[in-house]
């Protein structure tokens, strides 16, 4: 039996993905899905969630002291069902999150599968946590460039069959959001200004925004550049689209790799990096400093702003 605790809908998709490169059947698996308040009755829209058969879902809250209360009880109850299903095979989409680490405990894993969660498995700290875990077996299920000695690629075999016929639109471009006004990183004033100037810059005639999933929209002027209804992540976005863009461009967006990975070879991937002063800290300078050399190793456009 797999077990899998999934906090997003990247972490999902990267989740179907490896349900069909191993072959395992959906039915046959445990989900826990751990969902924001703003994703609430969203995630039952989910391509292909109706074909769990054993789920739970939790919404995390920590707005006021009902809200954590809710969450601590659920945690609890979800803790106790762990706890009988010790000893199986585990998959986790953030093994590093306080209350991944304690299920993963709980459940005493046989077999351990890490999937991607944006750029979050490049950072250094989190992968000090992941050598912590305990496991007869540990695997990266990822599509990022992880030093490991037990990597299996994610190449998105299975979004690309879904997407094969599908027409590139030329002309069409897609600018990835990042959520930097709501994490302090750039003010508002800035962030679009940036934006602007860099969907200015690609002479395309069919712009349009793909925000963030924790972005607010009210952050965003960004005069007549059309949104797009992410649907909650890009490969969501694309299941349901009857197109593919021609052009994309973000910032720092763990979506540029993983688009790299998903669209034709013709068409175009560029991230524009954000002034390095901004990822204070040992950490996130690191963090910034992988990611960028990630984008240049899968051979992705970088521009300085």
């Amino acid at each position: 039996m797999n077990i899998a605790l999934i906090s997003s809908p990247g972490q999902y998709w990267n989740l179907i993905e490896y349900l069909n490169h191993e072959d395992i059947s959906l039915s046959t698996l445990k989900l826990f899905y751990f969902y924001r308040p703003e994703e609430k009755k969203q995630y039952s829209e989910y391509p292909f969630f109706d074909d769990f058969k054993n789920t739970y879902t939790c919404m995390y809250q920590n707005q006021n002291i009902l809200g954590r209360l809710l969450w601590y009880f659920n945690m609890l109850y979800i803790f106790a069902q762990c706890f009988f299903l010790r000893g199986k095979n585990v998959i986790s989409g953030q093994y590093w999150a306080n209350y991944h680490r304690v299920l993963i405990r709980a459940l005493a894993p046989l077999k351990f599968i890490s999937l991607d969660d944006g750029n979050a498995n490049t950072n250094p700290k989190f992968q000090k946590v992941f050598k912590k875990i305990k496991a007869k077996e540990k695997i990266y299920f990822t599509n990022n460039n992880i030093t490991y000695s037990n990597v299996i690629p994610n190449d998105y075999l299975y979004l690309k069959k879904i997407i094969a016929n599908k027409r590139v639109v030329e002309g069409k471009f897609f600018f990835m959001g990042s959520p930097y006004v709501r994490d302090g990183l750039m003010d508002k004033q800035t962030y679009n200004s940036f934006t602007r100037q860099i969907i200015e810059k690609t002479g395309t005639y069919d712009n349009i925004y793909v925000p963030h999933r924790r972005e607010k929209l009210i952050d965003l002027d960004l005069d007549s550049i059309k949104f797009l209804n992410n649907k909650g992540c890009i490969e969501f976005s694309l299941y349901f689209l009857d197109y593919i863009p021609e052009e994309v461009a973000g910032y720092l967006s763990g979506s540029l790799i993983t688009l790299k990975k998903i669209l034709p070879e013709h068409c175009s991937i560029s991230s524009y990096l954000p002034p390095e002063k901004m990822f204070k800290g040992e950490v996130n300078y690191l963090l910034y400093k992988q990611i960028v050399k990630s984008y240049k190793e899968n051979d992705i456009n970088c521009f300085e702003l």
